[in-house]
């Protein structure tokens, strides 16, 4: 088994690429998805936190 993980901060971006994966690739035993807000640099201007979109999935390789 391996363990593919993509993640972006645009969702569609991400689900595009995920699901491109999956397309191309046979047996999937999991699939997990997170989200987590990152902390940008508080000392730049107009930097403001972004939600950061995850995706973990396991399959036969």
């Amino acid at each position: 088994m391996k363990i593919k993980v993509f993640s972006d901060f645009q969702s569609s971006k991400l689900e595009n690429v995920v699901n491109e994966f999956l397309k191309n690739h046979g047996k999937i035993e999991k699939i997990e998805f997170s989200t987590s807000q990152k902390d940008n640099d508080d000392m730049v201007y107009g930097d403001r936190e972004k939600m950061f979109y995850s995706v973990m999935i396991a399959y036969d390789g």
